[in-house]
């Protein structure tokens, strides 16, 4: 009776340990396309300001337009945020974790 326990307790152990591994993957990874997302977004959106700039001749004209834009994706992804973000991601770890106990019953 004492082994089972060990031995169950081990595979705890060993889930736990494979679930904080591929969060900690899992989140580095958002941290690093995160950063290169914000990168591209700064250089798109200047790029974008000086092309309007130039093309309205005023720099306070393109860099507001440029503005503008920005704050209105803002406020339509905080508007749709939870079909864009919150739903699928409840959807993911639902069917991440039926995936992980199907494997552990299988195993």
């Amino acid at each position: 009776m004492k082994e089972y326990l060990e031995t169950r307790m081990e595979i705890y152990r060993l889930q736990s340990l494979r679930l904080f591994a591929r969060s900690a993957g899992y989140f580095a990874w958002i941290l690093l396309s995160l950063f290169l997302a914000f990168l591209f977004l700064l250089f798109g959106g200047m790029m974008t300001a000086f092309w309007f700039s130039e093309l309205f001749h005023s720099q306070f004209k393109g860099f507001g337009l440029v503005t503008l834009l920005i704050l209105v994706v803002f406020i339509l992804l905080a508007i749709f945020r939870k079909a864009l973000f919150v739903n699928p991601v409840i959807h993911s770890v639902i069917q991440k974790s039926k995936e992980e106990e199907e494997d552990d019953a299988q195993s």
